[in-house]
């Protein structure tokens, strides 16, 4: 196999760095997304060592690619993707100007939520040998891209619950190619539902990921993402961002403390703590705890 980079490394620090528009990498090193303009021609590429999810951004193009599951041509359309497993070789001629974004996951990552041993090769089947359209997709990678230019660690428990999400779609699709698409489980139980819970308050302050939760709960996170759904209604994500905001309204109600203070004891900065406070009770936490004291 040929030497394997990384997809920062392919697209920042070498020859195909006159093609990069943007860059986004999660502070904890999750993943790494990036956008890029290239012109018509050859666009093959040396094998890079994350799964990579590669949707089309601009202007339909036609193509000729090959990830290792044999060759295929068709028309790119915007937002159509697609999935080039880690160490493919990948042979790639676009038949005019394409803007293209990409997805980096890395291996161990993508092995851990798809529930694969160590060093198993991260195989999905026919999806690596043609394009696809997927609204939950789609719409992943968009919230997945702006929440990496945010930059702070309230955003970690999103990356990662996103990465599990798309993960599991994708392997949802790969099931349903091979003709088997797996049955969904249940809800976690509830004294692991209750450990989950506790651990998420006595950590509002911190970043939390979602391999921490999932440790909680006995769980893969693969499995942990979907059981906590079940169970609450919500990704753990959103469910983390209720108690972080709802104990921001408690503590305005209650307590002297500054803005800035309560952010911090709630994880946020100032600033991002207006903007999701504002979202979440449609008025910034100055104006709600003037509400609350002057109706008391």
């Amino acid at each position: 196999m040929d030497h394997q980079s990384s997809l920062a490394a392919y697209f920042v620090e070498g020859p195909q760095r006159r093609h990069l528009r943007e860059c986004r990498q999660a502070d904890h090193g999750a993943v790494t997304m990036l956008d890029i303009s290239q012109p018509a021609g050859d666009m093959s590429a040396s094998p890079l060592a994350e799964l990579v999810i590669s949707p089309s951004l601009g202007r339909p193009f036609p193509f000729c690619c090959d990830f290792g599951a044999g060759a295929f041509r068709g028309n790119a359309l915007p937002m159509d993707f697609a999935v080039i497993p880690p160490g493919a070789d990948i042979a790639a001629t676009m038949g005019a100007p394409s803007t293209l974004r990409f997805l980096g996951i890395p291996p161990a990552t993508a092995r851990q939520h798809l529930e694969l041993d160590a060093g198993e090769p991260i195989d999905l089947g026919g999806l690596h040998a043609r394009l696809h359209r997927d609204p939950l997709i789609t719409h992943g990678l968009e919230l997945l891209w702006q929440e990496l230019a945010r930059g702070d660690h309230t955003s970690r428990l999103f990356i990662d619950t996103m990465v599990c999400t798309l993960l599991t779609r994708l392997a949802r699709l790969a099931s349903d190619h091979r003709g088997g698409a797996s049955r969904p489980r249940g809800g976690m139980a509830q004294h692991a539902s209750r450990r989950v819970i506790e651990y998420m308050q006595a950590h509002l302050a911190g970043p939390v990921s979602l391999h921490e939760l999932a440790e909680v709960a006995g769980l893969s996170p693969y499995h942990f993402a979907r059981a906590f759904r079940e169970t609450h209604g919500m990704p753990p994500h959103r469910y983390l961002v209720h108690m972080r905001l709802e104990q921001a309204r408690e503590m305005l109600s209650r307590t002297g403390l500054s803005v800035t203070e309560i952010a911090a004891a709630c994880g946020y900065s100032p600033q991002h703590l207006v903007r999701c406070f504002r979202r979440y009770t449609g008025m910034t936490p100055s104006a709600y705890r003037h509400t609350v004291r002057r109706s008391h």
